[in-house]
């Protein structure tokens, strides 16, 4: 498979100048569009993976970019109401807002985390760049395919091990795997945050310890981003088992430099967990 022309986001020189022809905000949204341009076309992306894309806040190049591009790919207004304010009312720009694209339900807008909702979102990217690049087309139909073929071996295979897993309840830290976890028949007993940036009570904390220990629930889907408080209690008084997983991936580790790497890498910790 061609390497992607996926700018890094960490390389200012990479998008910080000359404003590119397709812009994806938050890494998992670049990843998936990168693999459907492929060489034809550049994604450059705005929020760098260890930013938090809850709570950034884009800089004027940032706007600027947004402002010239052909094609924006971005999480939706529920998790960034700064894109369509940076784009404003141009005719000339296609945006892509994964949280139509993916069907977001209430006010979650972690769909790009369910591998067929990634598929949804895959296929808007491809008729966006289509529509921009009607020339090219026949290569992001190529590229699209490849992707969702891709990304039905990783269906295939966790559910094959997922067969042998007969405890499939966890408890998380901040409600990200609802989605994932709804298409593969895990259950989420408990959040230790329910609203992202929002801090665990004592009471809520010892109430999450009580339910563990009483439903005999031992997985934990923490963090590999940040340590929340709480998860250390979990660990000492509930014997929790913590897979530390990441919803966003990471250009510099080749575990979760494309999107379907890091379906396997969260996947392979949630089986570590789970028993």
């Amino acid at each position: 498979m061609k390497k992607p022309c996926l700018l890094g986001l960490f390389a200012a020189a990479c998008f910080r100048t000359e404003p590119g022809p397709v812009v994806a905000t938050i890494y998992p949204l670049a990843a998936i569009a990168g693999e459907i341009a492929g060489e034809s076309v550049q994604v450059k992306g705005i929020v760098p993976p260890s930013a938090d894309p809850h709570s950034f806040e884009p800089s004027p190049a940032d706007a600027a970019l947004l402002a010239g591009a052909g094609v924006v790919i971005y999480a939706g207004p529920v998790m960034e109401p700064w894109v369509k304010e940076s784009v404003g009312d141009r005719k000339d720009v296609v945006l892509v807002d994964a949280s139509v694209s993916g069907k977001m339900e209430g006010n979650d807008p972690h769909v790009w985390l369910d591998p067929a909702r990634a598929k949804m979102i895959a296929s808007d990217v491809e008729k966006a760049l289509s529509t921009r690049w009607p020339q090219d087309s026949l290569e992001f139909r190529a590229n699209l395919a490849r992707f969702e073929e891709r990304v039905d071996s990783f269906d295939a295979w966790f559910r094959a091990r997922l067969d042998s897993v007969p405890e499939r309840r966890f408890v998380s830290v901040h409600p990200a795997w609802n989605y994932f976890a709804a298409r593969y028949g895990l259950v989420e007993v408990a959040s230790l945050n329910q609203t992202h940036g929002g801090e665990t009570s004592p009471l809520d904390l010892a109430r999450v310890v009580r339910l563990m220990n009483s439903q005999d629930v031992r997985a934990v889907f923490g963090s590999a981003r940040e340590e929340y408080p709480g998860v250390s209690v979990l660990e000492r008084e509930a014997q929790a088992r913590v897979a530390r997983l990441d919803p966003i991936g990471d250009e510099g580790d080749p575990e979760r430099s494309d999107y379907v790497g890091l379906l396997f890498y969260n996947a392979r910790l949630m089986l570590g967990v789970l028993k």
